[in-house]
């Protein structure tokens, strides 16, 4: 079957909406996995703080266990190391 331009034009026009659609639903989903927010470990005192520490290490090796994604785990894991050089404690272990 010949199609005129008219047709074939339409078929692009089409074509064209699906894909826009397709982009803007795909940028929604981005913008709510930004507005996610995680719920940072407490920090209180000392014990908490390692224990926290010790459970991103758990986490980012075992990733089924969370439901925190590796870079949610990560920026967790950088913000308690902080914290623990902050009040003189020792970190001689990075995420592997």
């Amino acid at each position: 079957m010949v199609k005129t331009i008219a047709q074939l034009n339409a078929e692009i026009r089409k074509q064209k909406m699906l894909l826009a659609k397709a982009v803007a639903k795909k940028k929604r989903i981005k913008l709510d996995i930004k507005r996610k927010v995680i719920n940072p470990m407490n920090t209180r005192s000392d014990k908490e703080l390692l224990q926290g520490h010790a459970l991103t290490h758990y986490w980012w090796n075992n990733p089924k266990r969370t439901n925190w994604t590796k870079s949610e785990v990560k920026k967790e894991h950088t913000r308690l190391v902080k914290i623990m050089l902050r009040r003189g404690m020792n970190h001689n272990s990075p995420l592997k």
